[in-house]
């Protein structure tokens, strides 16, 4: 059971070094990571994306999500999205800009990052990369279970021989 814990544990580590399309999508949001200090009250226009037939998905995100909001504003100045955190957004074609605002009454320091991906790309790779760290969740924890039961009956049976031997050498 160890082997397996560790064969499975091996292969969930290196997802990244073998699942389809993980390379691409890291390298789009690295190309994209910003580091950036708002004051309060205040947005920035952080990005200008173009959305076309192909890439028509905007991923973003903060790691601060307390006080800042991320804004997905159209060409002719229409909000379309306003959220704390996280957007995930299918968009039409066009030009939108991307607005960090801060709500807070302290300046925020905060690591922004975002990318624009085709639709179909995007939503099976999340997917199928949740599907397949379940699976290996389920086998690892699967195999201590498995490799725990196996040391207490070893123990128990153990002990059961041990109070055979005993009963024996007693008679």
């Amino acid at each position: 059971m160890l082997i397996i814990f560790l064969i499975t544990f091996a292969l969930f580590l290196e997802i990244p070094n073998y699942f389809p399309n993980y390379k691409y999508i890291s390298l789009v949001y690295k190309s994209n990571l910003k580091n950036i200090e708002i004051s309060p009250n205040l947005g920035i226009n952080i990005a200008n994306i173009t959305i076309n037939d192909f890439n028509n998905t905007l991923i973003a995100f903060t790691s601060n999500t307390s006080t800042i909001n991320i804004s997905v504003i159209n060409e002719i100045g229409k909000t379309i999205i306003n959220q704390q955190g996280y957007i995930g957004v299918k968009l039409i074609n066009g030009t939108y800009r991307i607005f960090l605002i801060n709500t807070g009454q302290q300046t925020a320091y905060l690591t922004f990052d975002y990318g624009v991906f085709n639709y179909n790309l995007i939503s099976s790779f999340y997917s199928s990369l949740a599907l397949l760290k379940v699976i290996y969740e389920v086998i690892m924890a699967g195999s201590i279970i498995l490799g725990l039961y196996s040391i207490i009956r070893g123990l128990a049976k153990g002990s059961r021989i041990t109070r055979k031997l005993r009963l024996r050498k007693n008679n």
